[in-house]
């Protein structure tokens, strides 16, 4: 199972209050003063706040499997050489051999 971030767990919970003021107001049960109407705002503002947190954390393993992919791109390339150098050693026994 995979592990939820703190970034996705905020945007969810965010969601989860802006869904249920929705319909709380649509139904009239909540009628409230100017200063609460504020409400789905402030809670767009903390969904926000947990996606952009958790692209930091996206960012970062980006960053990372870049590095990686540099890491195995210099051993391909040593990988390479090393096959050159040794098809120039079976070429070197090949002619020795006739």
């Amino acid at each position: 199972m995979e592990k939820i971030s703190i970034g996705e767990a905020i945007a969810w919970i965010g969601l989860s209050i802006l869904v249920i003021w929705i319909i709380l107001k649509l139904f009239g049960i909540i009628q409230t003063p100017l200063i609460f109407e504020m409400t789905p705002i402030i809670t767009l503002a903390l969904i926000v706040g947990g996606f952009l947190a958790d692209m930091k954390n996206v960012r970062r393993d980006v960053k990372d499997i870049k590095l990686e992919i540099r890491s195995i791109g210099g051993g391909l390339v040593r990988l390479g050489q090393d096959f050159n150098q040794l098809k120039g050693e079976h070429d070197i026994i090949k002619i020795k051999r006739h």
